[in-house]
């Protein structure tokens, strides 16, 4: 097998999706902060885990924590850590 193209933020493709990069994703209508778990190249997608404060199924005062496969045009990059 030979090795894919790396997936990019954006149109410009300047930045290539990298693991534990800290993005804004876009979830029904919701913004929320999250990091990258997993690049799925071939699909154009990335799983992020993010905290919802909002979700009325939570049984106590801390947000919690969800797991999402987006595609790459539903998140944005902020930050990289190094």
């Amino acid at each position: 097998m030979g090795a894919s193209n790396p997936i990019c933020y954006g149109d410009d493709g300047e930045y290539a999706v990298e693991l534990f990069d800290r993005v804004d994703v876009s979830i029904d209508g919701k913004v929320f902060d999250g990091v990258v778990t997993a690049v799925h190249p071939r699909l154009g997608a990335v799983t992020v885990r993010y905290q919802d404060h909002q979700d009325i199924a939570r049984t106590t005062g801390n947000p919690r924590t969800k797991r999402a496969r987006l595609t790459i045009g539903d998140v944005e990059l902020v930050a990289r850590d190094g």
